[in-house]
């Protein structure tokens, strides 16, 4: 799905007007009607829009990184289990290659620095994958709240 197709999913799926939309962003409703018709979003309204929904978020996220996430995860479905899944594998991947950085007796420190700004980036994409189910987990959390309600 685009990112224009994902605003108005999310705005449709909110019950929310442009006007509401942009409100919490905050941006003018003609600039997120320019972006519902396909308009780029400025890398500065990126981080509201991660904060307004999860799946906003990982088109940001897919942006930022140049497919990460879907070089990463293929065609899994990013919901709570999944990335929770993934997040453990890839602290565990990070812990055992941090351990063995730690035990080398490899001297030679260009490879090491080399080697700790390896394990530093894929921390980095980790930690946006956090980010992400973060989200997602405050999207169940807010649709329970309005289940409850009605």
């Amino acid at each position: 799905m685009s990112y224009s197709e994902q605003l108005v999913d999310y705005r449709k799926t909110n019950h929310l007007t442009q006007e509401a939309a942009a409100k919490q962003i905050p941006v003018d409703r003609s600039l997120w009607n320019k972006w519902e018709k396909g308009l780029p979003v400025a890398e500065h309204h990126e981080p509201a829009l991660s904060k307004a929904n999860w799946k906003l978020a990982l088109e940001v996220i897919e942006k930022q990184t140049g497919g990460w996430i879907k070089n990463r995860f293929g065609n899994v479905d990013p919901t709570p289990t999944a990335l929770q899944l993934r997040i453990a594998m890839e602290m565990d991947e990070l812990k055992r290659a941090l351990g063995e950085i730690i035990l080398s007796n490899d001297v030679d420190w260009s490879k090491r620095i080399d080697d700790l700004e390896r394990l530093k980036k894929e921390n980095d994409d980790v930690n946006e994958v956090s980010l992400v189910f973060k989200g997602v987990l405050a999207e169940m959390i807010q649709q329970a709240k309005k289940g409850g309600r009605q």
